[in-house]
């Protein structure tokens, strides 16, 4: 369009020479070599500014399309991105929607569950309250035996000293006040005692010395020694003790009560008589 512009404008410039001159025998006018370089100089620089114009409409037009390209790319990018986000989407979704049917059948499995332990707690609590009260009736049955057994050795001891009484008089010789007898008076009591205890004893129980050693004997013992079986007198150091026997000691190496009498025969409180009182009638 410029290089119409300036065509146009380069004839009216030799029209405005020329024309004048039509008819007349063709010679330049004086200030034609003034105009006409002038012309040509403006025809040049506008030849020139349109190239400038063209130039930067052409870079322009070169930066458009790179930039228009670069959007392109981009576009292109934030498209596949915008796919690639979409798919992302989806799979969660998907994913989303799967975890809510395992939670829901987790939830399920959750109720299922609990009331499974329900079920089971209610047979624990029945069962505990079951046991509670076997135990309750075998702490009652155990008091009860207990109860019994303590009966049976208070009645064995009744019947025992019983027995010490009726062959050896011995609650007559332990409960009696001795000192107002003479000691030849005493000691005669006291044989009879003897005899009659050591029958009773000797018929119930097996006793035997601690140590089979003479008392007055020498005797070493051991850190390692039982402490129930002897008892360390004087200056008591480091052991090995060594020592003289003071006293044997007695061991009960078997215990054989008399039998229980009878219910039908005697009560507890008949066998608390160990003794009956006599009585001469005249």
């Amino acid at each position: 369009m410029r290089v119409i512009i300036l065509s146009f404008v380069s004839f009216i410039l030799s029209g405005v020479f020329l024309l004048p001159n039509l008819g007349k025998q063709l010679t330049l006018p004086e200030n034609y070599y003034f105009y006409a370089p002038l012309a040509l100089m403006v025809l040049a620089i506008l030849s020139q500014i349109d190239g400038v114009f063209s130039l930067r409409k052409v870079l322009k037009a070169r930066q458009i399309s790179a930039e228009n390209d670069a959007l392109s790319v981009e576009l292109k990018d934030a498209t596949e991105k915008l796919h690639n986000e979409k798919k992302s989407v989806t799979d969660y979704k998907s994913k989303f929607a799967g975890a809510e049917k395992d939670l829901r059948k987790s939830q399920e499995a959750c109720a299922a569950l609990e009331e499974k332990m329900t079920l089971v707690k209610e047979g624990f609590e029945k069962a505990l309250a079951e046991e509670q009260r076997k135990l309750e009736n075998l702490s009652k049955e155990l008091r009860i035996k207990e109860s019994q057994e303590s009966s049976d050795v208070d009645v064995n001891l009744l019947q025992f000293l019983t027995l010490l009484q009726e062959k050896g008089r011995f609650l007559d010789f332990a409960m009696d006040d001795i000192s107002r007898f003479p000691d030849q008076q005493v000691g005669a009591a006291a044989r009879v005692v003897h005899s009659g205890c050591q029958k009773v004893i000797s018929e119930y129980l097996d006793i035997n010395p601690v140590r089979g050693e003479q008392e007055g004997s020498p005797i070493e013992l051991g850190d390692a020694y039982d402490s129930y079986r002897y008892r360390l007198l004087g200056n008591v150091g480091e052991p090995p003790y060594k020592g003289t026997i003071l006293h044997r000691g007695w061991k009960a190496d078997a215990i054989k009560l008399p039998e229980l009498v009878a219910q039908a025969e005697s009560s507890l409180e008949h066998l608390k008589v160990l003794a009956p009182a006599e009585v001469e009638l005249s």
